[in-house]
């Protein structure tokens, strides 16, 4: 991989980054990316690795900002978040007044209605770091350039179904992360379109392939010891952190108007489950308050979600699991898979589990180049065959 600096205001490459030790650039699906690169410690290296420093890899098209730049031992090492990690910098707040009449802008949270979940994250960077302004009572008190990302465009969303959620005020990059773990959808920003002094950045968000023997549209990717791509096998079963009854309880909220718990159940779990069978999980919903109360059904439908969501990752485990043998594989990352894609891994007794692409590391030091994925597995999928 070649590792540049580019210019911040035309993002055009600027200097390559020359015999460096080592590099790893990690591409994440639910989470910013990130690059730690080590170089000898010179005069020309501190300068040219600077804090704030944008830096690009010809094999990716994110960008990564260097936060922190060390030198111990000779050795200058340079870390820092993909460009998607800076949403931290930028503020999520729909209204400044917080006037408790109204629902839509009031409380401590954002309430979405009839929204997707791509279209929830699209519209908090769009509203916050494209158009640059802060609601208040409903509409945009602007705040100038500011608070806007230079040349950031926001892509069409992913398909998904319309949900009702609360989003807490914090920071954009948190607001929109909460959607994306709970829903599986992936988000980066993507440096396009570098022509002389212009160029687009690019907030998108993308949903995995299912690429299982469990469909029949696309072509299924399998890796499995036989083939020598996977290694390390291990079985695991288990119940130590499922979860089936989840009960969301607004803790902040005194009126009476609004109901301030809901329940929520598992799939195959009903109402009725007693005994053991019955696992339960309390969740502890604070960003809440009486201002979001004030529509009572829309807060009922906002705190039921929070306990579904709630159960999402705290499902039964059964899973084979191995690692990927960098190099070793028939599938091309870009080409047979991508991030987010649900692929198979194969045991040596036919056990069959499902996992999601999570990240996508590309490594380069004296030893030579290696990139493989990381994979989570879904244990609910997991079958035998």
């Amino acid at each position: 991989m070649d590792i540049y600096t580019i210019d911040p205001a035309t993002f055009q490459r600027a200097t390559i980054v020359e015999n460096f030790n080592s590099c790893i650039w990690t591409e994440r699906f639910t989470d910013a990316g990130d690059i730690t690169l080590t170089i000898g410690s010179t005069a020309d290296t501190q300068a040219q690795l600077v804090e704030g420093t944008l830096l690009v890899n010809s094999d990716s098209d994110e960008v990564a900002i260097i936060e922190t730049a060390s030198t111990e031992n000779g050795i200058l090492t340079a870390t820092g978040p993909f460009i998607t990690g800076f949403l931290k910098q930028r503020m999520l707040i729909r209204d400044l007044k917080q006037d408790p009449s109204n629902i839509n802008g009031g409380g401590t949270g954002w309430q979405f209605t009839n929204y997707t979940p791509a279209q929830i994250m699209n519209e908090i960077v769009k509203e916050m770091c494209v158009k640059g302004g802060v609601m208040d009572q409903g509409g945009v008190i602007s705040t100038g350039a500011a608070e806007t990302i230079p040349n950031l465009s926001v892509a069409d969303p992913a398909a998904g179904t319309q949900i009702q959620m609360a989003i807490s005020y914090g920071d954009v990059f948190t607001g929109v992360q909460s959607v994306a773990t709970a829903y599986n959808i992936g988000f980066r920003i993507k440096l396009a379109n570098v022509t002389g002094t212009t160029y687009n950045l690019i907030f998108e968000t993308y949903a995995g392939v299912d690429r299982t023997s469990a469909q029949t549209t696309n072509p299924v990717v399998r890796f499995q010891p036989e083939l020598e791509s996977l290694s390390g096998l291990k079985e695991v079963h288990s119940i130590s952190g499922y979860k089936n009854v989840a009960v969301a309880v607004a803790t902040a909220v005194t009126t009476t108007s609004a109901m301030p718990v809901q329940i929520a159940y598992a799939d195959s779990t009903s109402q009725a489950s007693r005994g053991f069978a019955r696992r339960t999980l309390f969740v502890d919903v604070t960003d809440l308050t009486d201002n979001d109360a004030k529509n009572a059904s829309a807060f009922n439908n906002m705190l039921l979600q929070r306990a579904k969501n709630a159960l999402i990752n705290n499902n039964y485990v059964k899973y084979v699991d191995g690692t990927l043998v960098p190099g070793n594989t028939m599938y091309e990352y870009g080409v047979d898979y991508l991030l987010g894609d649900v692929i198979e891994l194969k045991a040596s007794d036919g056990l069959l589990s499902q996992a999601r692409v999570t990240e996508y590391i590309r490594s380069q030091d004296s030893t030579g180049e290696t990139a493989y994925p990381t994979l989570s597995v879904i244990g609910e999928d997991s079958t035998s065959t």
